[in-house]
């Protein structure tokens, strides 16, 4: 139904708000395509896909920022987080590596 909650994504190891969240811009409604990326202020994201119901991925990007956004590349294969620091970091989404 319309406005229906389908997911109460937390674990018990997210000590920090989600500042900001993404989700992966696809064109396909398959559960498996679906994925979003949220911005933290411990200098990581944590990643959701369906698969993993109501828990998260947690990865560590830069310890010494403050992430306050995050946003996808139009074609997905990256995403840029901006925070604390007076920078803004580009990673690869498949490697989550900084290009």
């Amino acid at each position: 139904m319309l406005g229906d909650k389908l997911y109460d994504i937390k674990d018990e190891t997210m000590r920090f708000p989600i500042t900001s969240l993404a989700w992966l811009p696809t064109h396909s409604e398959s559960q498996d395509a679906q994925k979003a990326l949220g911005a933290t202020l411990d200098g990581s994201i944590v990643r959701w896909t369906p698969m993993d119901s109501n828990s998260v991925e947690h990865i560590e990007l830069n310890r010494k920022s403050q992430y306050h956004a995050i946003d996808y590349a139009a074609d997905g294969r990256r995403f840029a987080v901006a925070g604390a620091q007076p920078t803004i970091d580009i990673y690869d989404e498949e490697r989550m590596v900084n290009v």
